[in-house]
């Protein structure tokens, strides 16, 4: 949010997300979640046998590489950019844990952790070249915020317009203190609470079956004037479906019986069955 484009007395505030009736798989409960949560990303690093060979040395840097995208300061690195984008307190501290964020860098609370505060000359240029949008800033000037690594939301939240701050941080601290419920990246017990990756491990036969349900896929689209029959019963009601359909349950058999729904949710159920048997041999 840019309040350069906003009038002096308009402000936007983000709220929390309201109490809503849910079944988590453990029982019917009212609490405020949100499935509006960052997506797990499809890409990541490997290590080619053909470029490392049997040289144990050039393998072990090139892991180390990747060990430390995922450490505290090079999370903060490819998030942020390097220290002279940030408000850096003391130089000479090597961050080697969360703890030694705050030691470094000026901070602020993010989420129940202390996280760097970007510079006011990197604020300040963001506002220059790109009119306050900080994704083309840091993926376009300073190369960061690329795939492959846990990516700190924190960043965004310094490049917050403040007028929008005060509504972040009731978010912010409503997470940290478990008021507001969201999906984890971890594979949680209860996978009411898990990410899902956008692509699961597919079998020729199984993208062959998905492949062929292109009814499926030309009624419930999610993109601008496309079709989904789901918008249209939001919008119209149940009119377009017998009475035997117009109920929840109905509309589920109707788009089952028309549609192969269920077929579609088998193979994607059987995909990630897969997915969950490899986790679970490399644990």
């Amino acid at each position: 949010m840019n309040s350069s484009i906003m009038d002096e007395d308009e402000e936007y505030r983000g709220i929390l997300t309201p109490v809503s009736k849910w079944n988590d798989g453990e029982g019917t409960v009212y609490m405020r979640f949100t499935e509006s949560y960052r997506s797990v990303k499809t890409e990541g690093w490997a290590i080619s046998k053909l470029g490392v060979g049997d040289d144990k040395d050039k393998l072990n840097a090139a892991l180390a590489l990747i060990d430390h995208f995922y450490s505290p300061q090079g999370m903060i690195t490819l998030s942020y950019g390097s220290d002279a984008f940030m408000k850096v307190k003391d130089a000479s501290v090597t961050v080697k844990s969360w703890e030694d964020v705050a030691k470094k860098y000026e901070t602020f609370n993010f989420n129940g952790k202390e996280m760097p505060l970007i510079s006011d000359a990197s604020l300040a240029e963001m506002m220059e070249l790109t009119g306050g949008n900080y994704t083309n800033y840091v993926r376009r000037y300073l190369g960061t915020q690329l795939n492959g690594y846990p990516k700190l939301q924190s960043y965004e939240a310094c490049a917050t317009d403040p007028k929008g701050q005060i509504g972040l941080r009731i978010y912010s601290a409503a997470l940290a203190k478990g008021i507001v419920k969201h999906s984890g990246y971890d594979v949680s017990k209860n996978q009411f609470y898990s990410s899902v990756t956008t692509i699961l491990p597919t079998t020729s036969d199984q993208q062959a079956t998905l492949d062929s349900f292109t009814d499926l896929k030309g009624n419930f689209q999610w993109v601008k004037n496309g079709t989904n029959l789901f918008f249209e019963v939001i919008k119209n009601g149940y009119a377009a479906l017998s009475e035997a359909e117009q109920s929840a349950q109905g509309l589920a058999t109707y788009v089952n019986n028309n549609y192969h729904s269920r077929d579609y949710v088998n193979v994607r159920n059987a995909q990630w069955k897969t997915l969950m048997d490899y986790f679970a041999k490399i644990k």
